[in-house]
């Protein structure tokens, strides 16, 4: 009974609680890379800059796989994503239970975390050792994808055996911590655990840099389920981020009540201002509400289930006035006949097919991306296909090109392999029962028998007609539509058994095997009404046949994407008139074109395929490429005796090849002679059991792993001439295994001179204070050797004490002789430079105005508090040209820019600084430089359009020196 109760919960969870980002998982899972056939498709939104090397960058990007059948669209639209600057962590629950609640030292945490600090992601999760409820319980963070970020927790009490995790702190390799505080919440409505509070996504309040400065500050809005709904559940969504230099403000959408509370909520546009609050730019998205239905295995028996969605229209840049600057439109997978498996009809019930079952490729393949029109008029056209593996039957390799399988494929008795098999409207029959009541079947196109489902569209239903005065008849029937199939063959899948019942639902569950001679009629029933039928048969695709089988829940991958000339030379009547260039990509085994190269691998959540061959031909370019991966399942594994688990599986260094890894790439001619090949070695460290964890998988189940990166990976290209002949270089690149830090690369050319760059960091020059701060991929010192002769070095330098800032950068040549140096001096609490000091001893004072977010001024041969003193200021905040600077709060206010470059004019004449070199600068923050005035005098000055791109540059004279011109934009409305 408690299983039946564990499973019940398992598929409530499913249902109530699901991670509102999927696209983060899958991101994750399967990643843009050939061997997943995930295509990079991105958009950039808005930047806003941080700290002078932290940017947040916003975007979207397209994961063809990040949907699932029911699952939430998260924050943007079905398979839409924010990327780059993300920030949030969403967990997956695996199994029944809940981490935080189950306190048995048996008892296996299994949920997933995955995260996204600006475009830096990866996955997590808990390991438990002891009991809850014990003093002792050790519980850590296992980090399942080779990162060097540093993941903290906090953890509070909510009920007695029960800890959630509070809030999360990151802290990326540069030092900078992201703290995740807030978080969603959902009461879950299981049997077990019932009304307990899930945790599952949590988001970041704010970047400090290494010194616990704040640099940004994330806003999020709170959603609260409205009390009719049942309150308790909350979900946020950021609303702005601000740093020093801007604001990105985000406007949220309400998809209504239709949806699940946690995923009625998503962005709607992002808006770009400066620190003055100046509009610079916002790009607007344009999303609409879908639907659908799916036929699945629900707790209480087989049904129909609808699904709300949102789909990402298009987006749109729009200046200050809200007018239109361009747009670039997505439009999607919507025909009947998809290439794979049979026909849809949106919204009804073919469940006798499968194929509004999750486990069918079609499903997927339905409403994905199939065109974007840019705003230049251009288009780009996706192809994509279902995940397919080597056709198996029993375990054994599946020849579907024997003469009985081709068979079984044509007999109408049979539906073999969706695969191959489709269905095809033939004939659409309109009817009306006053007119007549049989219909027959005469365009069928297969004989002597053929397969047919039919489609039931009522349009109407009439009332029963006439009447009598004798009581004992009763009452006159209720209106009624259906209809019967006579003269048939059979209607069981399974065989010629004639079941044949009255049918009067809009789509049956069965099929019907009818001759094809005309013979075969549909019988109207009831009191009769009028509408059409549609008449779908059984067809099939000709042989051969690739030997292939859909592997169920993995998604899909590219076949083949194509450009497009503008749109006002498209011709519609002959699509390819407009074809400019076509990449194809091909996955079957490059040793027999007829099986698929796809490999099923072990994953956290669902079956995935990584392919072991790739072929890519692009139409502009004369031959092709091959890529070789492995998976793996090419690297051992083993089992041994466990105290807790009779045995296990041990499987060395899963986290490094469970996406697969590149062993080879080559470039062949049209030709098919060989231009280059390129070969990888990986090292790999030697497990230590001390560093295991248990780790589950969707198709392996348990095993021990452990955290690990690649010791050395070496790159073999070969290069070869028309006749032949050929070149060899090659690369070693060798990590730490602490850190994943770069250690040292070494080149071996063709004629054997050994090349080598050695970096070192914080660990390798003891400099506790940057290990201290978590800043130790930094490179400290980098060396350059030749034929095992340092040729050069370039050491940095962190030696003040009030901040993380760089304190100086030596450059030597050989023998260890200085070239080159320098010494940032002074530095503001924002890390700008004031003032840096020359090789030769000669400094330079640098002054920031725009609120200290740009330079304004650089004097060359004078320091920075001699400057202050010679203005007789203790501060630079008190210069007119920094206040100048701060009053130039608009980029269409010109008067106050012509201020400001009178002042710099007036600061550049003093006599104090004839003995100086004085470089004056102005801006419009974050869309770029306006004036650069040099030493001698000289001003080039720089225009910008409404979309924030140069147009011109002109001299002191204003003639124009440089010119840049944009395609004109067709898509505007």
């Amino acid at each position: 009974m408690r299983k039946k109760i564990q499973l019940l919960f398992i598929l409530l969870v499913s249902l109530f609680y699901k991670g509102q980002d999927n696209s983060i998982a899958a991101s994750v899972l399967t990643p843009v890379a050939y061997q997943t056939g995930v295509p990079d498709i991105s958009f950039p939104l808005v930047s806003l800059p941080a700290t002078k090397d932290l940017t947040l960058n916003f975007g979207l990007s397209y994961n063809p796989n990040s949907y699932k059948l029911g699952e939430y669209c998260g924050q943007v639209a079905r398979n839409w994503s924010l990327s780059g600057s993300n920030f949030m962590i969403t967990r997956k629950i695996l199994n029944y239970s809940i981490d935080e609640v189950e306190e048995a030292e048996s008892a296996i945490w299994n949920d997933i975390y995955y995260y996204n600090i600006n475009g830096e992601k990866g996955s997590f999760k808990f390991e438990k050792i002891g009991n809850l409820n014990s003093p002792n319980v050790i519980i850590k963070i296992i980090k399942l994808t080779p990162s060097n970020v540093n993941i903290e927790f906090e953890r509070e009490t909510i009920y007695s055996n029960a800890k959630p995790v509070k809030s999360f702190t990151i802290t990326d390799s540069k030092g900078y911590k992201y703290l995740f505080q807030n978080y969603d919440l959902t009461v879950s409505l299981g049997f077990v655990y019932a009304g307990y509070n899930i945790r599952n996504n949590f988001y970041v309040t704010s970047i400090a840099d290494q010194s616990g400065n704040i640099v940004a500050t994330f806003k999020n809005k709170k959603y609260i389920r409205d009390a009719i709904e049942g309150g308790g559940d909350w979900t946020y969504l950021p609303e702005s981020i601000t740093t020093k230099y801007g604001t990105i403000e985000i406007e949220h959408g309400n998809s209504g009540l239709t949806f699940d509370f946690h995923d009625r909520y998503y962005f709607k546009s992002f808006i770009l201002k400066d620190q003055k609050n100046n509009f610079i730019l916002k790009n607007e998205l344009e999303i609409s509400n879908s639907s659908y239905n799916f036929f699945d295995n629900q707790i209480f028996g087989l049904e129909t289930v609808k699904v709300n969605t949102r789909i990402l229209n298009y987006i749109k840049k729009v200046d200050s006035h809200s007018l239109p600057i361009d747009k670039i439109i997505f439009r999607y997978n919507t025909n009947d006949y998809i290439k794979y498996g049979q026909n849809h009809w949106w919204g009804e019930d073919l469940s006798h097919l499968g194929i509004f079952k999750s486990d069918n490729p079609n499903f997927l393949l339905y409403g994905q991306l199939k065109y974007i029109d840019f705003p230049t008029g251009s288009r780009v056209e996706y192809d994509f296909g279902a995940n397919v593996i080597p056709a198996k039957y029993n375990g054994l390799p599946l020849d579907k090109n024997t003469i009985s399988y081709i068979q079984d494929i044509k007999n109408p008795f049979k539906f073999t392999d969706p695969e191959i098999e489709y269905l095809k409207r033939t004939d659409s029959i309109a009817f009306d029962s006053k007119i007549s009541k049989k219909y027959y079947l005469s365009n069928l196109q297969h004989t002597p028998n053929s397969r047919v489902y039919i489609k039931f569209n009522k349009i109407e239903i009439y009332s029963a007609e006439g009447g009598s005065t004798d009581p004992t008849l009763g009452p006159l029937p209720n209106p009624r539509l259906a209809y019967k199939v006579k003269n048939i063959i059979g209607t069981d899948i399974s065989g010629p058994t004639i079941h044949n019942d009255e049918i009067e639902t809009q789509f049956s569950t069965y099929s019907y095997i009818v001759p094809s001679n005309g013979t075969a009629f549909i019988e109207l029933l009831g009191t009769g009404g009028n509408g059409y039928f549609e008449i779908y048969e059984k067809f099939w695709s000709d042989p051969p046949y690739i030997n292939e089988t859909t592997l169920p829940n993995s998604g899909v991958r590219i076949e083949s994407v194509k450009y497009y000339d503008k749109a006002e030379n498209f011709n519609p009547t002959d699509p390819l008139f407009n074809l400019k260039k076509i990449t194809n990509f091909n996955y079957n085994l490059f040793n027999n074109v007829f099986i698929s190269s796809g490999v099923e691998v072990p994953d956290d959540q669902k079956e995935a395929v990584i392919y072991n061959n790739i072929k890519i031909t692009e139409s502009d370019k004369p031959g092709y490429f091959k890529y070789y991966y492995k998976t793996a399942l090419d690297y051992p594994s083993y089992e041994i005796n466990d105290p807790n688990y009779s045995y296990m599986t041990v499987w060395p260094n899963y986290n490094l090849t469970k996406k697969g890894i590149l062993d080879k790439k080559e470039e062949y001619t049209i030709y098919n002679n060989i231009n280059e090949r390129i070969n990888y070695s990986y090292i790999f460290p030697p497990y230590n059991g001390a560093k295991q964890y248990i780790y589950e998988t969707a198709n392996i189940g348990l095993m021990y792993t452990q955290e690990s990166y690649f010791d050395k990976i070496t790159t073999t290209s070969t290069s070869y001439d028309s006749s032949g002949n050929s070149m060899t270089e090659t690369m070693e690149k060798t990590f730490n295994q602490d850190n994943n830090n770069l250690m040292s690369e070494k080149r071996t050319s063709a004629d054997g001179t050994v090349s080598e760059t050695v970096y070192q960091y914080a660990a390798e020059k003891n400099n506790t204070k940057l290990l201290g701060a978590n800043m130790f991929s930094v490179p400290l010192e980098v060396t350059q050797k030749q034929d095992g002769v340092q040729t050069g070095k370039l050491e940095t330098r962190y030696d003040q004490s009030g901040n993380y800032f760089p304190s100086s950068v030596q450059s030597f040549g050989i023998n260890n002789v200085i070239t080159g140096e320098q010494t940032n001096d002074i530095y503001d609490t924002m890390g700008n430079v004031l003032q840096t000091t020359n090789k030769a001893g000669v400094p330079t004072a640098i002054i920031w105005g725009y609120d200290r977010t740009q330079p304004i001024a650089k004097i060359e041969g004078l320091g920075y508090n001699t400057m202050l003193a010679l203005m007789g200021q203790s501060d630079a905040s008190g210069l007119e040209i920094v206040q100048k600077s701060n009053q130039d709060i608009s980029s269409t206010d010109n008067t106050n820019e012509q201020l400001l470059r009178d002042a710099l004019e007036t600061f550049r004449k003093k006599p104090e600084f004839k003995n100086y070199l004085i470089t004056t600068y102005t801006y419009d923050p974050l869309i770029g430089v306006k004036s650069v005035t040099s030493p001698n005098g000289f001003t080039e000055y720089y225009f910008y359009d409404n979309q924030n791109r140069l147009i011109r540059v002109e001299d002191t004279n204003h003639n124009v020196i440089r010119e840049n011109k944009y395609q004109q934009n067709v898509y505007t409305n």
